[in-house]
């Protein structure tokens, strides 16, 4: 990528060489067990799976409630942080409603947010100064990439969660699981024609987003889906995130580090962090793998919904 044609202030700090170079290579480790014929185990494909979780997943949404003051421009006494917590549990209320009704309504909605909360906060700095249409169809084919892949390659470990989250049996004769591997080359084959099609339209050369891609493809078809998802969600999102949440908040107040806005993650965090822990416990006692981690797939959408419609206001004012 040419970053001299980017201003360096849209330039995610995990696309600066340095960092990137270091969280491909953690990309490409994660891969190299399964190519070389290793096992890894499920308890530590768990445990990675949950310190990514812990660790940046949910803190880089822990502090909401800072940049909601910011984009909305709330002031700090009660009516406003009031309107702010009411509305944000009342988007989420309604979405567990969704799940509690209609599991399988719950589950395209998941799918659906995720698909667009994860190609914008991947490409969003790159072209945020297309269309409207451009950006969604942009976003979604990055999206559909990094959320179809693990699903399909690895559908005999992903449809037993999928199944006890929407609580219905699929059928496993579905064209999807019969041509699994080939509808995910499709789609991995479309994200590079989508690439090509931003570097000439921004006539740079985009080799980060080409290397970036190809690893995450590598990594997706080799590593267990609960491990190559958490190491996407928890560098290549969340970490990326959280640095472009401190510099949002850094062109109102320059005391917005990097150190003290973690500080301030902590609360929610060690909140979530004491319901994984129960999760894992009731897995553990009882056996029940499939529906814990369906239950907190569940429990991430339902967070995901609020936090995606404020990180997309953030964007349009940024």
């Amino acid at each position: 990528m040419n970053e001299r044609q980017i201003n360096p202030e849209r330039l995610p700090e995990t696309k600066k060489t340095g960092l990137f170079l270091i969280l491909c290579s953690i990309t490409l480790l994660f891969s190299l067990p399964t190519i070389f014929g290793m096992v890894i185990p499920v308890w530590l494909v768990l445990s990675i799976f949950a310190f990514f979780i812990v660790v940046t997943g949910i803190p880089h949404g822990a502090v909401d409630h800072i940049v909601a003051s910011s984009v909305y421009r709330l002031q700090n006494n009660f009516y406003d942080k009031f309107k702010f917590y009411s509305t944000y549990l009342f988007i989420m209320m309604l979405l567990g409603v969704v799940w509690i009704f209609s599991p399988i309504a719950g589950f395209f909605i998941f799918i659906a947010i995720s698909v667009y909360h994860f190609g914008q906060g991947d490409l969003s700095y790159l072209i945020s100064e297309m269309h409207p249409i451009y950006r969604s169809l942009i976003y979604t084919s990055r999206g559909l990439f990094l959320v179809s892949l693990p699903i399909l390659l690895h559908h005999e470990i992903t449809i037993p969660i999928i199944e006890a989250a929407i609580q219905k049996e699929l059928s496993r004769s579905l064209f999807l699981l019969e041509s699994a591997t080939l509808i995910s080359k499709a789609l991995l084959a479309q994200h590079f024609l989508v690439l090509i099609f931003i570097a000439l339209h921004k006539r740079m050369t985009l080799y980060k987003e080409f290397l970036l891609t190809g690893l995450l493809a590598l990594l997706f078809w080799t590593a267990h889906p609960l491990l190559s998802f958490g190491l996407y969600f928890g560098i290549w999102h969340s970490l990326n995130h959280f640095f472009e949440l401190r510099d949002h908040l850094q062109m109102y107040d320059q005391n917005h580090s990097t150190f003290s806005l973690y500080l301030k993650t902590i609360p929610f965090t060690l909140i979530s962090f004491i319901g994984l822990g129960f999760l894992w416990f009731i897995q553990g006692a009882f056996g029940l793998e499939n529906q814990m981690i369906s239950l907190l797939f569940i429990l991430i959408s339902v967070l995901t919904l609020p936090h995606m419609l404020l990180i997309d206001r953030m964007y349009q004012k940024s």
